[in-house]
């Protein structure tokens, strides 16, 4: 059932996963826990004492477990594939693809970044990030620096926790969003996010029914027609009742498919209006006695809040959109309320120190995030501001962002000690910006309040930190939330045939291999390309010629900033030139630098990407010093 509700949940097919399609479900404990020490190879798991491989800690802190240590807590499902030495765990609602060796791993429909890739230890045990998969699996984890002691506990869930949006009225609807439809009178509102882009229902048979708004005008082609497409592969195991593309009452064009197997049942139904796609799901077991409403409900499904005042009256409104425009976002776990824009969506609900909010069109800079850190006398209001606002003005680009020094806030009506800085753009190809951030402590915590407007529009960030409202949590109750500073230690990235030293900061976006590779920066959002090519007969001689030719296709519709010449890094003489392109349809500036060299037979090309903001000499140095560590095998 579980794997159904993944599938339609998903705004992309994740066919990957379909290694554990016909797996049997897993026990999932109503609560867990895991307690022990650093260096304990006994660990207490739900209450029973397990001896496993010794969990250890590495890099800036982060244990290793064996991952028996995580399916037999969470119950969670596992698969290995030998060939790609990848990892698959299915948890309800959260799918987790890890890989020996590799930091990125893929949770539902995104892709994340461990703090340190899973290994395998010289036992052939395979080791992954604890607290990474823990808090991915709703779970607090907790640290003891006194003693060393590692908790992990995730409460069973009960009644209050779900969401009560009791109502008598006979249909419930979004004024926002302006859609209606029939109440499920028989399932209980058990998820809703705060923008309202995606709201569930269940009963207690587990049937849901969903109603999940997403954006398609990136969509290349048509939307409906991939989309479409997309669920019936992903269904191809199942018999099809029905799936059809017609219009609906208002002329939108929609589609529905309903399916079943030997197990479940599926209804589905899509409407698009206006670049989004509101689709409504129902799952449940084939046999179930609420497929007949369902159907009901699905079909009264309408994009239209109310056409009259007596409808209005006969439908209850679930939008937290007040008057103003402004929706009002409330997060009782962190004791932190604030208004947002009601064009902004939530960009990363399961965080748990962390509310992002962003607006929903790439060309909407606007952006608040409120996050919040454990107090300690190294970790201040001041140090982190001091911090982030040193990492700006050294890389920024000083010809379009000016950066003010730290500064005093004025409003202490949220916390202690506050501070502030701020950036301002001038000459942004994607828009001018304003992005002020703000700290400030109250009780074990250090609070961080970032507010990006377009130059234009100040008014909210007034009106977000004017509405803003912090109290003061219980942090034994929270537990730790430690800033990860990302320390700029040295790495290396290689592979069988060559090897480059990077700094900490610097991820294996594509793994390396003899043809190259790709790394991206955490801290700059820069990117840096590796690519290798046979170089046939092309001889030195011949290299200033072709790479001239070479900066002229580079160029496209752009401009060369920087002209090709030589620069000596380490011990080799590169060629170099600089490109500069605007995207409409990404609506960015990119500066692209270009490193060129004919080695041992081979052309090897290094390509620094950053955007406009970005772009600066710091960050072409940082790179041209780990170039000079490449070496051949």
């Amino acid at each position: 059932m579980k794997k159904i509700i993944s599938l339609i949940l998903s705004i992309a097919m994740l066919m990957s996963f379909a290694t554990f399609a016909n797996a049997d479900e897993a026990a999932v404990p109503e609560k867990v826990e895991i307690s022990f020490k650093v260096g304990d190879s006994t660990l207490m798991i739900n209450g029973n004492p397990t001896t496993v491989e010794t969990p250890y800690v590495v890099g800036a802190g982060t244990t290793l477990v064996p991952l028996r240590v995580i399916t037999e807590a969470f119950g969670a499902k596992v698969t290995w594939i030998n060939e790609t030495k990848e990892i698959i765990l299915e948890y309800p609602d959260v799918n987790i693809k890890l890989q020996i060796g590799n930091v990125s791993a893929t949770v539902n429909d995104h892709t994340e970044t461990l703090p340190e890739a899973p290994v395998l230890s010289p036992n052939g045990v395979t080791m992954v990030p604890l607290r990474f998969i823990s808090e991915t699996f709703g779970a607090t984890v907790g640290y003891d620096n006194a003693t060393a002691a590692i908790t992990v506990v995730k409460e069973a869930a009960t009644e209050s926790d779900k969401i009560s949006q009791s109502t008598d009225l006979p249909k419930i609807g979004d004024s926002y969003w302006n859609w209606s439809m029939m109440r499920p009178s028989a399932m209980m509102m058990t998820d809703r996010l705060s923008d309202g882009c995606y709201t569930i229902f269940e009963d207690e048979n587990d049937a849901k029914l969903s109603i999940n708004i997403f954006d398609v005008s990136d969509y290349e082609g048509s939307a409906i027609e991939d989309r479409f497409n997309e669920l019936k592969t992903g269904f191809s195991g199942f018999t099809f009742s029905k799936a059809e593309k017609s219009k609906d009452g208002f002329g939108n064009e929609c589609f529905r498919i309903i399916a079943r197997d030997k197990e479940d049942y599926v209804d589905i139904y899509g409407i698009y209006k206006n670049d989004y796609c509101y689709q409504i799901a129902f799952t449940s077991e084939k046999d179930s006695e609420m497929i007949a409403s369902a159907t009901a409900i699905l079909e009264s499904f309408k994009l239209e809040f109310a056409a009259n005042d007596e409808e209005k009256a006969q439908t209850h409104d679930l939008s937290n959109v007040g008057e103003d425009g402004y929706r009002l976002v409330n997060n009782e776990d962190l004791g932190v309320s604030f208004k947002v824009p009601a064009t902004c969506v939530d960009v990363d609900p399961d965080q748990l120190n962390l509310i992002w909010f962003a607006g929903n069109k790439d060309d909407d800079v606007t952006e608040i995030t409120v996050g919040l850190y454990s107090k300690t006398e190294e970790v201040t209001a001041k140090t982190l501001a001091q911090d982030d606002c040193d990492h700006h003005k050294k890389y920024f680009n000083a010809e379009v962002c000016s950066v003010s020094n730290l500064t005093p806030y004025k409003s202490t009506e949220c916390g202690e000690n506050a501070c502030y800085y701020w950036v301002t753009t001038d000459g942004l190809f994607s828009g001018d910006y304003e992005l002020y951030d703000i700290y400030f402590e109250k009780g074990d915590y250090v609070y961080n309040v970032t507010v990006t407007v377009p130059r234009n529009k100040k008014e909210v960030y007034q009106l977000v930190m004017e509405s803003l409202k912090i109290e003061e949590i219980d942090s034994e109750k929270t537990g730790v939330f430690l800033r990860n500073s990302i320390e700029k230690t040295s790495k290396v990235s290689s592979c069988s045939d060559w090897t480059i030293q990077l700094t900490s900061w610097w991820d294996e976006y594509v793994k390396p291999s003899s043809a190259g590779a790709v790394w991206s920066n955490k801290r700059t959002g820069a990117a840096l390309q590796l690519s290798i090519a046979d170089a046939g007969e092309i001889k030195k001689s011949d290299m200033k010629e072709l790479v001239g030719e070479f900066s002229k296709d580079a160029k496209g519709d752009g401009k060369i900033v920087k002209k090709v010449e030589q620069v000596d890094i380490g011990t080799r003489r590169y060629y170099t030139f600089q490109v500069y392109q605007e995207s409409e349809e990404l609506n960015v500036g990119m500066y692209s630098t270009y490193y060129i060299i004919l080695m041992n037979g081979d052309i090897y090309v290094f390509t620094l990407a950053e955007s406009q903001e970005r772009a600066n000499s710091q960050t072409a140095a940082d790179v041209m010093e780990h170039m000079a560590t490449f070496e051949l095998k």
